[in-house]
């Protein structure tokens, strides 16, 4: 049985990204795959149903989009973020 979510590692060998690109997408959600990050307790994972349709909306009209990361900053706060 596949399971209902994708973790990280995986996000990041879909996407090309390294796991900590990920995470900070999570963490900022100012990418497509970072809004699809979903919170379970101290896990951070991503829904599989979802990510599997951005792909292939983002293949269907060969957009970039989720390949493009913004630089690590700080939170406007200051804060580094919670993941």
């Amino acid at each position: 049985m596949t399971p209902a979510v994708y973790q990280a590692a995986e996000v990041a060998e879909l996407t090309s990204l390294s796991e900590w690109a990920v995470y900070e997408a999570a963490r900022r959600g100012d990418t497509a795959v970072g809004r699809l990050a979903v919170r379970v307790g101290r896990r951070v994972v991503w829904p599989r149903a979802a990510v599997d349709q951005l792909f292939q909306i983002a293949a269907s009209s060969g957009d970039g989009a989720l390949r493009s990361m913004p630089s690590a900053q700080e939170n406007d706060d200051g804060s580094d973020g919670d993941y």
